[in-house]
C-alpha cells in the first residue's frame, strides 16, 4: 500500500510542474534552418525564424560531429554563432573551419522563459564545404 501511495504521490508531483525531460524535436523543426552559400570560400549565411511556438530564446551553434557518427550528429566541438533579427528571423553568417575528422553543421536551440517548459531543439544536414 506505501508503494502504491507514493507512485501517486510521485506522478501528481511530476506533472504538477509541468516539468520537460527532452527539448521537442524533428524534421519539421530542422526544416526551419535555411543555409546560404556566399560568393566567400567556407563562409555561409543562415536564416532561422527567431521565435518557434512561444519559445523566443534563440542559441544558434556551429557544431562539428564526427565523421563515423553513422548518421548520428552530436557536437564534439562548436561555436556559438552571432545574428541579428530581422522581419522575425535570426540571420547571420558563419565561416566553416574544414577538420580533417569532423563535419560541420548548425545545431539551433529555441529557449522557453520558464523553467519547466519544453524547449526546441533542430540540425541542419551536415554543410558542405568546398574541399570536402
Amino acid at each position: 500500500m506505501k508503494f502504491v501511495i507514493t507512485l501517486i504521490s510521485l506522478f501528481c508531483i511530476s506533472t504538477s510542474v509541468w516539468s520537460c525531460t527532452f527539448p521537442m524535436s524533428g524534421e519539421k523543426y530542422n526544416k526551419q534552418i535555411e543555409i546560404i552559400s556566399t560568393k566567400d570560400t567556407d563562409v555561409y549565411k543562415f536564416i532561422i525564424p527567431s521565435e518557434m511556438e512561444g519559445l523566443d530564446e534563440l542559441e544558434v551553434n556551429l557544431g562539428y560531429s564526427p565523421k563515423n557518427a553513422e548518421g548520428f550528429k552530436f557536437m564534439q566541438e562548436s561555436l556559438k554563432l552571432d545574428f541579428k533579427v530581422i522581419d522575425g528571423n535570426a540571420v547571420g553568417t558563419f565561416t566553416v573551419v574544414q577538420k580533417e575528422t569532423l563535419l560541420p553543421f548548425l545545431h539551433v536551440m529555441w529557449w522557453p522563459e520558464t523553467a519547466g517548459l519544453c524547449g526546441v531543439v533542430a540540425s541542419s544536414d551536415i554543410i558542405d564545404v568546398s574541399n570536402s
